[in-house]
């Protein structure tokens, strides 16, 4: 009985108290007891429907936290095995962005052309929310050879009744809370005549072979670039870079659009945004770490 009812309680029978045996008196007592009873009903209907939602709503966060730390263990074991040269990467993520950090990118042999993407949920190219499918412009990015002196990669995704969490990924250096675009960041050492990484920005460098980038913004501090061809047919980049660029026919560069080739690409501090990263060679990762962790994290979080 619930203690709203329980108020009612009466210690003898409706109608069967002295002075109340009379027919009327019978009546309304089992009136009486008859609304006393669908009042029970009632509260203790009421109390088991809240007590199950509130089971669904704690399963639910139940169900979502092991199902976040098995996800967790699965990228944790891939990416050992890419550290391993056991496997190779495709990391596309077509609805939104996650974002790259590396203190220095030492790049032989680079090329790159305008393609289109097509994005599903964004009703333009700076949206990320929306029920409709909006073709936006980025640049297919391959690289040769590349090293890396500090990665940072950040992805953010809201989890129904959990909220934001981020999925990020570190390795080599550790990336600083932010840059400065105009000089290259304290303690990553280069050759002064080459800019390519010396010493032990070299020896922890995270090196990558046929690396593919997909992205719609990228910045830094160019260093000492070399060979550089601005405006290059886009159909040829590939072969000068000894890249080979996949993708349907609309994805493929053209004959005559713009691309870019550079023999030697330095960048010292840079940060994008990025759609893509597709690995077609070996990868080492020297202190490599992967973690889930809660809110939108940023650059700052990184080391």
């Amino acid at each position: 009985m619930s203690p709203r009812a329980r108020r009612f309680e009466r210690p003898a029978p409706w109608g069967n108290e002295p002075g109340m045996r009379s027919a009327w008196g019978r009546l309304t007592g089992r009136l009486y007891r008859a609304a006393y009873a669908a009042i029970d009903r009632a509260a203790e209907q009421s109390a088991q429907m809240h007590e199950e939602a509130e089971s669904v709503r704690r399963g639910s966060r139940k169900r979502s936290l092991p199902l976040m730390i098995l996800g967790s263990a699965a990228l944790v074991a891939m990416f050992g095995a890419v550290s391993q040269n056991a496997l190779a990467v495709n990391f596309t993520t077509g609805n939104s962005k996650f974002r790259l950090y590396s203190n220095y990118l030492d790049a032989e042999h680079a090329a790159g052309y305008l393609a289109p993407t097509s994005r599903q949920g964004a009703t333009d190219c700076d949206a990320d929310t929306a029920d409709v499918q909006a073709q936006c412009g980025v640049t297919e990015l391959g690289i040769h050879q590349a090293k890396l002196a500090g990665l940072c990669g950040i992805a953010t995704e809201n989890i129904p009744l959990v909220g934001n969490y981020s999925l990020m990924i570190t390795a080599g250096d550790d990336v600083p809370d932010s840059y400065s675009g105009a000089s290259i960041p304290t303690g990553t050492t280069t050759d002064p005549s080459t800019g390519k990484l010396t010493s032990g920005s070299l020896d922890n460098a995270i090196s990558a072979t046929n690396l593919y980038l997909n992205s719609d913004a990228l910045s830094g501090y160019g260093n000492k670039i070399s060979g550089m061809n601005l405006g290059q047919s886009a159909e040829t980049v590939g072969d000068s870079a000894g890249l080979a660029f996949e993708g349907n026919a609309n994805q493929l560069p053209k004959a005559g659009a713009f691309g870019l080739y550079a023999r030697q690409l330095n960048v010292a501090g840079l940060n994008g945004n990025s759609y893509g990263l597709n690995l077609k060679g070996n990868i080492t990762l020297p202190d490599l770490n992967i973690r889930v962790v809660p809110g939108a994290r940023t650059q700052a979080d990184c080391s």
